[in-house]
């Protein structure tokens, strides 16, 4: 008879696995839990949108097709039937939940006698839990575990929420893989700063470009690159045209590969309205290149050490970036500190400390 444990069967939840943060952080959980032998793991996405490396048996549901059937009805009912035929010991859910008539579907159907964990991965709890409290806390009472990726989350889901299984789990950086990829050759001839992320409202690329002008760094001919896409694109540009800028403003398609230019920028800026626990910030720190972040009120205490590995500065003071961008320039000294601490600084988000925190807690 062989003594070798039986395997846990892990389900990952979520729309897709490209574009942003959120999907990339499906994709490396799938990637740190099946790397252990007693795990197997499953991923099923809701659209069909794959780029991220993943790890596991993927079932896309994206494929159905457009119509409403194929798109809600049925989607729904093979996600129940392939919950139902696997017998996953946890489901790990990883969408936006804002429908409330949806989350009863899945809470009280599709979920039904699952051991559920609810992964919350933006300070704005509305978008996870939907905007009635009362309605959250009957949604969510029997989860087996709430999951806030970083202590400000996790404390107000408690506060807020009332949920007492809430805990903390970060964010993982797969540094090998990074290290890989920020090698690979790039034709940029001139110096520059990098914003990376979904071009939306909410990262606020237009008060950057404003405030970029204003330094001095245009002088120094150290340009301004913006590496994505989305719906706040024409806006841009507009903007840098009004501004007669287009010299100085450098916008890069989405990158599926964005670490070789993060690597050969002076630093990374984040100016996001909000943010969970910004994966970019462990990104550009991974690159070895320091980074100029609004102390947000979450994640970013968690990453960045003011003066260490980089400048923390007050939360949407726009002059302040300004200010702290001409400083990183021209006070060299702490710039090259800065510079020197940021791989060590975040160690502990290394994939073998994150997978253990989720080992853990699935023991």
């Amino acid at each position: 008879m062989s003594d070798q444990k039986p395997k846990n069967k892990i389900l990952l939840v979520g729309y897709h696995l490209a574009g942003g943060g959120l999907e990339r952080s499906m994709a490396n959980i799938s990637i740190m839990l099946n790397s252990k032998e007693n795990y197997e793991v499953h991923l099923v996405v809701l659209e069909d949108n794959i780029e991220y490396d993943y790890n596991g048996s993927l079932l896309n549901l994206g494929t159905l097709g457009k119509s409403f059937w194929s798109k809600k009805v049925k989607k729904y009912y093979l996600l129940k039937k392939h919950i139902e035929l696997n017998e996953f010991d946890y489901i790990i859910d990883f969408r936006y939940r804002l429908n409330v008539f949806a989350e009863f579907v899945f809470t009280r159907w599709i979920y039904r006698n699952s051991k559920v964990i609810y992964r919350v991965a933006s300070s704005n709890l509305e978008t996870y839990f939907t905007k009635n409290r009362k309605i959250a806390r009957f949604l969510y009472k029997n989860a087996y575990k709430i999951v806030g990726v970083s202590s400000y989350i996790t404390q107000m889901i408690k506060h807020e929420y009332s949920f007492k299984n809430a805990i903390t789990i970060n964010n993982g950086i797969d540094f090998e893989k990074i290290e890989q990829l920020n090698n690979e050759p790039l034709e940029l001839n001139f110096d520059y700063i990098i914003a990376v992320g979904t071009f939306r409202k909410i990262k606020q690329f237009d008060k950057l470009i404003h405030s970029y002008l204003k330094s001095n760094l245009s002088k120094k001919n150290i340009k301004l690159v913006l590496l994505g896409n989305g719906e706040e694109e024409a806006n841009l540009i507009q903007i840098v045209k009004e501004n007669k800028a287009q010299e100085k403003v450098v916008f890069m398609n989405y990158q599926s590969n964005p670490f070789n230019y993060i690597k050969k920028a002076k630093f990374l800026v984040l100016c996001s309205l909000y943010e969970g626990f910004p994966n970019v910030l462990l990104e550009s720190l991974a690159c070895k290149t320091p980074v100029v972040s609004f102390d947000l009120l979450s994640g970013t205490k968690e990453i960045v050490n003011h003066e260490e590995n980089g400048l923390l500065l007050e939360n949407q003071n726009f002059e302040a970036l300004t200010q702290e961008m001409n400083r990183f320039i021209e006070d060299e000294k702490l710039y090259q500190k800065c510079k020197s601490n940021t791989f060590e600084s975040i160690q502990k988000f290394s994939f073998e400390n994150i997978r253990e925190n989720w080992v853990n807690l699935i023991n």
